[in-house]
């Protein structure tokens, strides 16, 4: 069929070239947010991969030598293995700004796929020759699940923030993730699932289309190579671990004496912390228990007077912040409300807390 065969060099050669333009574009693209430049060039390796896969692909379809066969065909194969977990990376760097050692697990099934793929590329028993490219398209729907769950953990980040601000970089993630699926479930709905499709709709060539649309998606989301204005990378793990001792304290105890209960009680009705000049025999005598029952309840909470004071108090701000009575207040105002002296001590503290200074915390999560 020298007409297919010619509209698949073609499009081969235009996607290979393609995506070797968006990956140096990537590559070498100024970045505004500096610690997004190791996602950006994990993306990069990911259209590079998508642009041998075609290359390889293309040289298949026009210049095949007999011997050539099974290297060529091998090295498309591993280029096909890498882009999914290339793109998995990307998001994986974008929320960790790390990978470590823990990348090489994602270079053993496109290596193993290369493996087999060379073993069984010379044998013409057709289940043995479509085995490496079944894998492909199971770890390819694998990865896609993962970059799914990943991206929804990158927007739960700064909830409406992050929508708002880089609504681009979201309508280009979806648009991303939806065409990937033109990658396998062509495929595994013609091999697997057995569903006969039209000529235009078989695995190959809607592979081929996918792949276009995917480097087609970044030329028209340019703003994307600046970086991504509301995701750092210590918003994630910051996020996960927010407020540990915090939410520690703010938890009804369990285990305690009456007298402790007692003590609970008052301090969530009456916020004594709030007092600017409250010292432990105050609050004690307040709340009419000994200074031995108090320091007894602040050790099974597990902190001192002080941070027990300063974590009432930020959560209290917190509070103010959740219910949006912050928006006529100044940080000085917050910062009093809050039972704190001064504006620096409650960014001091509310920082060590949380890890972010009130301004960038009202920015990120509300």
């Amino acid at each position: 069929m020298p007409e297919l065969l010619t509209m698949y060099s073609i499009v081969s050669f235009v996607v290979a070239v393609t995506a070797i333009m968006i990956a140096g574009i990537l590559w070498w693209y100024p970045n505004m947010v500096e610690e997004q430049r190791n996602p950006k060039r994990i993306l990069s390796l990911a259209f590079l991969a998508l642009s041998i896969w075609h290359v390889f692909q293309f040289i298949v379809f026009t210049y095949l030598e007999p011997g050539d066969y099974y290297f060529l065909n091998t090295v498309m194969l591993i280029s096909m293995a890498l882009f999914m977990p290339l793109t998995y990376l990307y998001f994986y760097t974008l929320a960790f700004s790390h990978y470590g050692k823990s990348i090489l697990i994602h270079l053993v099934l496109p290596i193993t796929i290369g493996i087999i793929g060379l073993h069984y590329s010379n044998r013409s028993n057709a289940i043995s020759s479509d085995l490496p490219f079944l894998l492909i398209h199971l770890q390819m729907i694998i990865y896609w699940i993962m970059e799914i769950n990943l991206v929804f953990k990158l927007l739960s980040i700064s909830k409406q923030g992050l929508i708002h601000i880089n609504s681009h970089w979201l309508r280009w993630t979806i648009l991303f993730l939806s065409v990937q699926t033109l990658l396998f479930l062509p495929y595994l709905l013609v091999n697997i699932a057995g569903i006969p499709l039209p000529p235009l709709l078989q695995s190959e060539i809607m592979a081929m289309v996918g792949s276009f649309l995917l480097c087609l998606s970044l030329f028209f989301q340019p703003l994307l190579l600046f970086g991504i204005r509301d995701i750092k990378p210590k918003d994630f793990s910051d996020k996960m671990h927010l407020n540990l001792l915090a939410k520690n304290l703010d938890r009804p105890g369990v285990n305690l004496s009456l007298e402790e209960q007692h003590i609970e009680r008052y301090i969530s009705k009456h916020h004594p912390y709030l007092m600017k000049d409250i010292t432990f025999g105050n609050m004690a005598e307040q709340i009419g228990v000994s200074r031995n029952c108090l320091s007894n309840y602040m050790k099974k909470k597990g902190v001192n007077f002080e941070e027990f004071i300063n974590v009432k108090r930020i959560l209290f701000s917190q509070n103010i912040i959740k219910e949006r009575a912050y928006h006529d207040m100044t940080l000085d105002m917050l910062a009093k409300q809050s039972g704190f002296m001064d504006r620096k001590s409650f960014i001091s503290s509310f920082k060590k807390h949380t890890g972010y200074n009130p301004t960038d915390y009202i920015k990120h999560f509300f």
